[in-house]
């Protein structure tokens, strides 16, 4: 079920579509990201999350559901860089 894949993160990305986004958003928790985000796994496996600390364990770490480019996506606010997957259509 993950339909969702990696899109972007807010470094490379404008003010006005991350401020949008985060304007629509509604907070989910990590099960439903990793219920529909692609390799959200490996993305947190090279932010240094791993056996010693799971990315569970990050109570800094925010889980969102919003709009980004007029579609919806996923996204981790994770040291305030938001990181977002999108679903994109075939």
């Amino acid at each position: 079920m993950r339909e969702f894949q990696y899109e972007t993160c807010c470094i490379e990305s404008t003010a006005e579509l991350i401020n949008d986004m985060i304007d629509s958003a509604t907070k989910v928790t990590l099960d439903t990201i990793l219920r529909h985000c692609r390799g959200i796994e490996e993305w947190a496996e090279g932010h240094g999350y791993g056996r010693w600390l799971p990315l569970e364990r990050d109570l800094y770490v925010g889980y969102y559901r919003g709009r980004f480019l007029g579609v919806r996506c996923y996204y981790v606010d994770w040291s305030g860089i938001e990181f977002i997957w999108t679903r994109r259509e075939a």
